[in-house]
């Protein structure tokens, strides 16, 4: 005896109850192995935005210290050219200084982190003790030394150096995030062009 046919509405689709059920198995496995990959997905695109935000973090503290430091450095070598006496809030620079080397290293979300912190960190150190001496002087009344003036050009040089590292780490993460072909990714894109030909250490000047 022939197995009844039950059909989809509209009689679309008719087939044995065995094959439906069949069907119905294959369905649900598909479903939940689709099921299963999202939340991967989910969970992934999770971690790994709680990455970019750690990164951009860290990212945004190295910016802030090597713009402040360019700042008085700036105005340093104009009051070594001019002859006049440096006065800036040397204070806010140790403050960012001392959070800086709170950081713990062996906590970053990026190993590549690591040299790049600590070398920023290093440096601002010895930029920060110029900054003090050039302030005792102006305490005095006396300008700065070309000496101080050129060894805080070195230093916000290797500093700015060490940020430009820091600004790829942080593009890497925020690639991670985009999907490929959409019009997030050629903004994306566009960006990391525009960093690529921007200079290392933009430009500061004092009027």
């Amino acid at each position: 005896m022939a197995e009844p046919l039950y059909c989809y509405p509209f009689q679309i689709l008719c087939q044995p109850l065995s094959w439906w059920s069949s069907a119905a198995s294959w369905a649900q496995a598909i479903l939940s192995a689709l099921a299963i990959y999202w939340a991967a997905r989910i969970a992934t695109q999770q971690h790994r935005r709680d990455l970019f935000q750690r990164v951009s973090v860290i990212k945004q503290l190295l910016m802030v210290v090597c713009s402040t430091a360019s700042a008085n450095s700036a105005h340093i070598a104009k009051c070594e050219r001019e002859g006049t006496i440096f006065a800036a809030d040397v204070k806010y620079f140790d403050h960012l200084v001392q959070t800086l080397k709170q950081v713990p290293l062996h906590d970053l979300p990026d190993a590549r982190l690591t040299h790049i912190v600590a070398g920023v960190a290093r440096t601002a150190e010895k930029i920060a003790a110029v900054f003090n001496d050039v302030e005792m002087r102006g305490q005095r009344l006396v300008p700065p030394l070309p000496e101080q003036a050129a060894e805080c050009a070195k230093h916000t040089t290797f500093m700015w150096k060490f940020n430009a590292q820091a600004v790829t780490v942080g593009l890497d993460y925020e690639r991670k995030l985009l999907v490929f072909g959409l019009p997030g990714y050629w903004k994306w894109l566009h960006r990391k062009w525009k960093i690529s030909k921007a200079p290392i250490e933009p430009e500061i000047k004092f009027q």
